[in-house]
């Protein structure tokens, strides 16, 4: 089955500059009316009134359209779960709508992020290099998650023989998805992008990775890996376990341009990310029948690119 081609993401918004919808305003957009937009970092857990309006727009997103429990109780989680993040040195950049230069309007998009010490530079770098040998994803995949190994030979240098493990990353990634703490280190992770959907398809998604890429490099991170959604897997596969069986297939799926048909994957591969491997059943997201797509950024290669 065929994806429908989607240009999610393909239009791009400037920091400080205005983007209206077709009819020329953004309040047609379902957000109000505003002529730009600014993106700052939440760096400390007493910084309240961010946190507070940030768990109030989390709280009107369609997931939370069902919630029929205490809503003063869904709040207080919410503020409490991030202020705790942010005590164990997570990161929450957000976007804000700007009426003017004297007036802030509410919360367009936010980013959440972290350091983990779990994966490291050569393990990285090593699965880079195998993605641009062309190395089949389901290769790549079998090997990361199981204990014995066997070696690669890899094209280009016949001598080179290379082997590793990462399914304890793996694990430990999916296991504390959500825990309070983890150990810091040289690589990132990003958690959790949203953008309300009443500015989807602008870009804005691009402009907050591009802010948390920049902090990671302030942070002195190398490499960054993120789970991409699968967002189109079902149009593709809809029985839930063959799409699983076919995710390898799925991931290795390429356009005229050289770019992934889902705009989930290809969201992040136009932010500078390599895809490595499918990642099954790794979180659940009915749209991408549960399963992630692995990527990497490679910072030193993204600044030499903008050089």
């Amino acid at each position: 089955m065929s994806i429908n081609h989607s240009e999610e993401g393909d239009r791009v918004l400037a920091e400080g500059t205005t983007l209206p919808d077709d009819h020329g305003n953004w309040e047609n957009l379902g957000v109000g009316n505003f002529s730009s937009v600014k993106i700052e970092t939440i760096r400390s857990e007493h910084e309240e009134d961010k946190i507070l309006k940030l768990a109030t727009f989390i709280m009107r997103q369609p997931r939370f359209a069902a919630y029929e429990g205490d809503k003063q109780e869904l709040l207080e989680n919410i503020i409490l779960r991030y202020k705790t993040g942010l005590q164990d040195g997570r990161h929450i950049t957000i976007m804000t709508s700007a009426i003017d230069e004297s007036e802030e309007g509410g919360i367009l998009g936010y980013i959440y992020y972290k350091t983990t010490g779990e994966f490291h530079t050569d393990e990285l770098n090593l699965m880079l290099h195998l993605a641009r040998e062309n190395i089949p994803p389901r290769i790549i995949y079998k090997n990361l998650i199981h204990d014995e190994i066997p070696s690669f030979q890899l094209k280009g240098n016949a001598s080179e023989k290379i082997s590793w493990d990462l399914s304890g990353s793996l694990r430990y990634l999916f296991s504390h998805y959500e825990a309070d703490r983890d150990v810091e280190g040289t690589v990132g992770f990003l958690l959790l992008a949203e953008v309300d959907p009443g500015v989807r398809k602008h870009g804005l998604s691009k402009q907050l990775i591009e802010a948390a890429l920049d902090n990671f490099r302030s942070l002195g991170v190398s490499h960054v890996v993120a789970f991409a959604r699968c967002a189109q897997l079902a149009q593709y596969e809809p029985d839930p376990q063959k799409a699983t069986t076919r995710l390898q297939e799925y991931i290795k799926l390429r356009d005229d341009r050289g770019m992934h048909p889902d705009y989930g994957i290809r969201f992040h591969q136009r932010a500078g990310a390599q895809i490595i491997c499918g990642i099954p059943n790794s979180s659940p997201d009915p749209e991408s029948h549960n399963n992630m797509c692995l990527v990497i950024y490679s910072l030193a290669e993204l600044t030499k690119k903008a050089q």
